[in-house]
């Protein structure tokens, strides 16, 4: 049978071996691992262990971790050599090696390893939590039995104890989850053929993530094809080749290198077909040469009329063609309308800036947002523009691409426009949120692949040129879906599958209804998309197999950082989150709450007395954070306060503790205690 050990140096207090074996767990695994000593340091304080050793240990790991020193065996064998041992009593003794012993150390290191680490640090924290309650009795005991306190200090003495068994209480702590939630890499080898491949490449060459070039490439694609084509799914359901995708990356992260690659063939595309080689001369002889055509051909007599209305139109055509244009930029409504009127319905916008979206959001015209245009020619939908000053302008048939490749606060700010978010211009877009590459990258990145840039270009130039023969007949291709190709979307579309995440109460997608409801449509296009870069210079494609599962495989990356993008950017979630987790962290630090309040632009702490805490203490109340925080935009309840503690519970940082026993006036405002990593995190500022 195994005898109990105890600390003889300390008090005699007999341990429980099963306590004494965690402990030592705890301590080998944190000098072996970084993630053990991350989990124990984070968790744990040297008071926690039962054995005077173990604390004096724990204290140099903690000391060296904080330094940034290493803390394997020999490190911390090294500092116990060099630090006295102190007594109770503050006096200096022999070093702490001695009391600790180098050989215990090298067991504890390589004789431990049974079991998980978590486990091991929650019945040393359940343990320590016994023997401050036990401690606790026993001094009430000894205090009720002397006589000599009166009753009301015992009471408030036993409220204490009370209130550290209902805190000591709660269940074990779980490891936080990150405010950020990972998302899905995009799955590059999904992508099929040279779109995989620009990818890949474009993502070498600039050092960055390849959902931005993905993203680039398919909107160039979209552009090339200028509407030429639909898609038919059935005979009801068409859909357009043309997308509207936001792919987002702060400052510093190449974007421009990334859409000047991608779009590269398209704007060479452009320039010949504009016959960029005339100059401005030529250009305003041209447009005087018109004028006088259509002057003539309205004065001319009935018989010589004829041959004057061909001259004008043989001269509006050679103008037309010089101000042929497959990209715009930042325009207006108003200007968007006319070049999309002049180049017969189709325009791309794909830019490293959100010019676009400024502007349609009233930029210049006193913050009234007009997006019609953009929402109708979405889907191709007839459109008439009427303005008092000017004639009106007919497009029976727009069609418009728009990729951005920019910061996220562009579309954070669109998500702060009523009328994009609720006549559903978010919707429309696809989103990608790479993670960052900044920090990261190693240098001496390789040029493009010219074969792959090569036959990028190569494929935009044919699906141009196949969607301009196209329209010359004044046609419109059609793109169908292979029959396996549509058995396999259907099977993903329908109940069963995605119509069932859009369920009301079932549904795992009803936060982002609006936009996964357009999902299925986005996908065709992609797939669509696909199919005209595999076979580029067919007028009349098809869908296979492989290109709907290409685009499908999309979807689940698709819908996680769309639902990331819009959830964060519609409510400022994330914002609030980290301004409570600051003003948390600033009480454990000072141990008082503080009104933070805007002045000159930055941030001034005041303190507020109404809250003085002990230093050690990791428990507030949602009144306090109330308090520290008022005064924000968004605070204006304690409530506002209390949905965000509630969240961060639900990831792990705080937990809510039970209620305080009543008291006379106002009811106790609701309770919670600090992760003991945020606890030890701000003791280490501290020191």
């Amino acid at each position: 049978m195994t005898m109990p050990e105890h600390d003889d140096q300390e008090t005699g207090v007999v341990i429980d071996p099963a306590v004494l074996f965690s402990e030592r767990e705890c301590l080998g695994a944190a000098m072996r691992s970084p993630e053990a000593l991350e989990v124990v340091l984070g968790t744990l304080e040297d008071t926690d262990y039962a054995l005077s050793k173990h604390q004096a240990i724990h204290q140099v790991l903690l000391d060296r971790a904080v330094a940034g020193k290493p803390c394997d065996e020999l490190s911390v064998l090294g500092d116990l050599a060099r630090r006295p041992a102190v007594s109770s009593l503050g006096e200096r003794g022999p070093r702490l090696v001695e009391s600790v012993g180098a050989a215990y150390l090298h067991d504890l290191v390589w004789r431990s390893g049974a079991g998980s680490v978590d486990h091991h640090v929650g019945v040393v924290e359940t343990a320590a939590r016994r023997r401050e309650v036990a401690a606790q009795a026993e001094e009430l005991a000894r205090l009720a039995r002397t006589g000599r306190v009166d009753m009301q200090e015992l009471r408030a003495r036993l409220l204490g104890a009370l209130e550290t068994t209902r805190r000591a209480a709660a269940m074990r702590w779980t490891e936080p989850k990150p405010l950020t939630r990972a998302l899905p890499e995009l799955p590059v080898d999904a992508l099929p053929g040279v779109v995989g491949r620009l990818a890949r490449a474009v993502a070498a060459t600039t050092e960055t993530a390849p959902d931005l070039a993905a993203f680039a490439g398919l909107a160039t694609l979209a552009a090339a094809t200028r509407g030429a084509w639909e898609i038919r799914v059935d005979n009801d359901w068409v859909e357009q080749t043309c997308l509207y995708v936001a792919a987002l990356a702060d400052s510093g992260e190449r974007k421009s290198a990334v859409v000047g690659i991608a779009t590269a063939p398209l704007r060479k595309v452009e320039r010949d077909a504009a016959g960029d080689d005339l100059g401005r001369s030529q250009r305003e002889i041209l447009t005087k040469r018109f004028a006088a055509a259509i002057d003539t051909a309205a004065r001319a007599p009935e018989g010589e009329r004829d041959e004057a209305e061909r001259e004008a139109a043989e001269l509006e055509a050679q103008l037309e063609a010089l101000e042929f244009q497959i990209l715009g930029d930042d325009v207006t409504p108003e200007a968007l309308a006319a070049r999309m009127h002049r180049q017969g319905g189709p325009l791309a916008i794909i830019s490293d800036e959100g010019g676009l979206l400024g502007t349609v959001a009233g930029r210049y015209s006193a913050n009234v947002p007009n997006v019609d245009l953009i929402l109708k020619a979405y889907n191709g939908a007839y459109a008439r523009v009427d303005r008092a000053s000017k004639p009106s302008i007919t497009i029976s048939r727009p069609i418009l691409t728009i990729g951005l490749i920019v910061q996220p606060d562009v579309i954070a700010e669109a998500a702060k426009v009523r009328a994009f978010v609720q006549r559903g211009l978010l919707a429309r877009f696809l989103f990608a949120l790479p993670a960052t590459r900044v920090g990261t990258r190693p240098g001496g990145a390789p040029p493009m692949a010219p074969e792959v840039k090569a036959e990028w270009a190569a494929v935009i130039e044919k699906i141009f040129a196949a969607g301009r023969e196209i329209t010359a007949r004044r046609e419109v291709g059609v793109i169908r879906c292979d029959p396996d190709a549509r058995q396999l979307f259907e099977r993903w579309r329908t109940l069963g599958g995605h119509e069932s995440r859009l369920h009301a109460e079932l549904g795992d997608l009803t936060d982002l209804r609006q936009w996964a409801s357009k999902l299925p449509g986005a996908l065709v296009r992609v797939a669509g998309l696909f199919a005209l870069a595999e076979r580029p210079g067919e007028t009349q494609s098809r869908i296979t197999l492989a290109e709907m599962r290409a685009a499908l495989d999309l979807a689940p990356y698709l819908v996680e950082h769309a639902r990331e993008v819009l959830a964060s950017t519609a409510g400022d979630r994330r914002e609030r989150v980290e301004a409570v987790l600051a003003v948390i962290r600033a009480f454990l630090r000072g141990g008082s709450f503080a009104n933070n309040t805007e002045v000159g632009g930055a941030n001034r702490i005041k303190a507020d007395t109404s809250h003085e805490a002990d230093p050690e203490d990791d428990v507030f109340s949602v009144r306090d954070v109330f308090r520290a925080l008022n005064g924000r935009a968004w605070v204006h309840r304690a409530d506002d306060v209390a949905d965000v503690l509630s969240e961060l519970a639900d990831l792990g940082y705080v937990r809510a503790l039970p209620p305080e026993l009543p008291k006379r006036g106002r009811p106790p405002s609701p309770r919670y205690q600090a992760h003991p990593r945020l606890v030890t995190a701000a003791r280490r500022s501290r020191r």
